[in-house]
């Protein structure tokens, strides 16, 4: 094989021309011309398969990648999920393989860092704050059959980066009677987007046969919203400021962040941000 600056000329042993081309100046590799007539040689032994779980091996490797898969949970999540049938399909998933081949994953540890990292505040003694009055604290025990037929949504905080297709934040809806978190990405906190979002979510519900009659919202839920929810034939509170404890959407913002970040954290490059 012989290069020249525009040029490439492939010889046999003898030294006899085989086959020429030329440089194309654009993509700066070199073109050769094969005649339609030529035939090609068969490539034996090699099979072309997609990479999947059927074909890792051992099996060991197999539940590390369902594992990612599922978004690197905490190993007792997972078993608890596989023990109520969630992966039926999932081949050779089971607890036996899961609690004797499956070791924690360092990406469910980085889903799950809730403290505040050290270093990064004022270290000056703060001035002890005195109470002068008295509050009185009451205690109300709420059934669990009040909550029966309820959803509630709420806002995470901006995400750290904007999607490809304008994405900023991310409207969240659980449903208490299956538990079950339902998330979509939404552009911006103006009504008529987190009204999309709702419905978004909600339309998943209603699917999967879970309707609600009972929503509970952020203290920030919008008029447009609360119009449609009424339209939905469903009745609505509004959670107190700084109040977090009657949206319990507020503890699946939670679970639903360290699901997140795990399978960020498990890609081959994390987002910037997310730490």
């Amino acid at each position: 094989m012989n290069f020249q600056q525009d040029t490439v000329t492939i010889n046999n042993k003898e030294g006899i021309t085989l086959v020429t081309g030329r440089r194309d100046p654009y993509r700066n590799l070199y073109m050769i011309n094969i005649p339609s007539g030529t035939p090609r040689t068969p490539i034996p032994n090699i099979m072309v398969s997609a990479g999947n779980a059927y074909t890792i091996r051992p099996m060991k490797k197999v539940m590390q990648y369902l594992h990612a898969t599922a978004g690197f949970p905490p190993l007792k999540t997972f078993i608890a999920a596989i023990e109520r049938n969630a992966y039926l399909t999932w081949p050779g998933l089971n607890k036996s393989n899961v609690t004797t081949l499956l070791e924690p994953s360092p990406y469910t540890a980085m889903g799950h860092l809730h403290m505040i990292s050290q270093g990064i505040r004022s270290t000056q003694p703060r001035v002890p704050h005195r109470h002068t009055t008295n509050h009185r604290i009451s205690v109300n025990v709420v059934p669990t059959t009040q909550l029966k037929y309820t959803v509630a949504s709420d806002l995470p905080g901006r995400y750290p980066i904007t999607s490809a297709r304008g994405h900023k934040y991310i409207f969240l809806m659980v449903d208490y009677d299956s538990n079950y978190i339902h998330a979509v990405p939404i552009k911006s906190r103006k009504a008529d987007a987190l009204v999309d979002g709702f419905r978004t979510c909600y339309k998943t519900l209603l699917d999967n046969g879970l309707q609600g009659t009972y929503v509970r919202l952020d203290n920030e839920a919008s008029r447009l919203l609360t119009t449609y929810i009424r339209e939905q034939r469903m009745e609505y509170q509004l959670a107190s400021p700084g109040d977090h404890r009657i949206n319990y959407a507020e503890r699946a913002i939670q679970t639903y962040k360290n699901h997140f970040i795990s399978t960020l954290q498990g890609t081959t490059i994390p987002p910037r941000g997310v730490v």
